[in-house]
């Protein structure tokens, strides 16, 4: 009888994920070495303040969290067109696409699927849906541009990238597709969706602010991105996966993206957790050589049953402590 494959092995076949995690840890290194010296210090990335203190370094990146917010941030940290030529310099990244390519169809129905059909519920329930624009910025290969078309509910979908390579893979799915950054695009979107990039950029709020110029008023803003008060954050710290400088420099939680959209001209709509990956991504983990406290009480729920594990699950998306956040928020004014 075949073994029926797990959602986290078909979104991160081991032997790909372990190479691209050796590959950041080495670039990242590599990447401090050569620009560490050019790095600036920053305030709060969500809120603004300047109290922030130390929480760790990893591949010599320096990381802080806000005294106000929670918010977890790289400062000092590289300068944006450095962080843009960490994309197009190093292997790691490019390497990354590579995985996303190849998992390409399982993220479709997995991961983004679920996710374009809450964006349209969202759309619904705040504008109307007549001649409607959207714009999916950092849109990759496009699988969650096409998982929106697939809704049938705008009339124009549009999927931006900075990647010849992820725009010429967006074209062949039958996407209009743009290369280009967000202040690039001359067009004006009613929504406008942000899958895992806000965690990559110098300045959020800076983008944000561009995103809100681009949206009509009352345009929908979606963002998802890593939430720093998740399961494998509160156990893992500095050693989970989702600390990869300089690809990620921020990590914000359901309090502080808040006050980021309220800083920048944006009404928060809501803000939600519906990661169904931390408690897979934590047994994998484990079972990898991670050593957890024994008999602590995260180890007996891996050990547990099913029912046990779905339960601890939905108890985290409820409580907004899953690791993937998403956020909508409408243009103010």
């Amino acid at each position: 009888m075949k073994t029926k494959t797990s959602k986290i092995d078909l979104m991160r076949p081991r032997d790909l994920y372990e190479k691209a995690k050796l590959l950041r840890e080495r670039d990242g290194v590599d990447f401090y070495l050569r620009k560490g010296r050019l790095f600036r210090e920053v305030g709060c990335v969500a809120c603004g303040s300047k109290r922030a203190g130390l929480r760790f370094y990893k591949c010599g990146f320096r990381h802080v969290e806000c005294s106000r917010c929670g918010t977890l941030f790289v400062s000092p940290r590289p300068a944006e067109k450095d962080l843009l030529s960490y994309y197009s310099d190093f292997e790691a990244p490019l390497f990354w696409t590579q995985v996303l390519l190849n998992t390409d169809s399982e993220r479709k129905v997995i991961q983004y699927a679920p996710r374009a059909k809450m964006l349209v519920d969202a759309c619904r329930a705040n504008m109307a849906g007549k001649d409607t624009v959207f714009l999916d910025v950092g849109a990759g290969s496009g699988n969650f541009a096409l998982a929106v078309k697939q809704e049938d509910y705008f009339s124009k979908v549009t999927a931006l990238d900075v990647s010849g390579e992820c725009v010429s893979v967006c074209r062949r799915k039958g996407l209009d597709a743009f290369r280009g950054t967000l202040s690039d695009y001359r067009g004006k979107a009613d929504c406008l969706a942000m899958n895992d990039l806000i965690e990559h950029v110098f300045s959020p709020e800076d983008m944000l602010r561009e995103a809100r110029k681009k949206l009509n008023p009352g345009g929908i803003l979606m963002i998802a991105t890593p939430n720093c008060l998740g399961l494998d954050f509160s156990l893992f710290g500095k050693d989970t996966d989702n600390v990869t400088p300089p690809e990620h420099v921020q990590y914000f939680n359901p309090k502080s993206i808040s006050v980021l959209f309220k800083r920048t001209g944006f009404s928060v709509l809501d803000v939600s957790t519906p990661g169904i990956l931390d408690l897979a991504i934590v047994e994998r983990k484990v079972r990898d050589g991670y050593a957890l406290e024994s008999g602590s009480y995260i180890s007996r729920i891996i050990k547990s049953g099913g029912k046990t594990k779905d339960d601890f699950q939905a108890f985290l998306q409820r409580n907004r402590l899953s690791s993937h956040m998403v956020a909508y928020a409408r243009r103010a004014g």
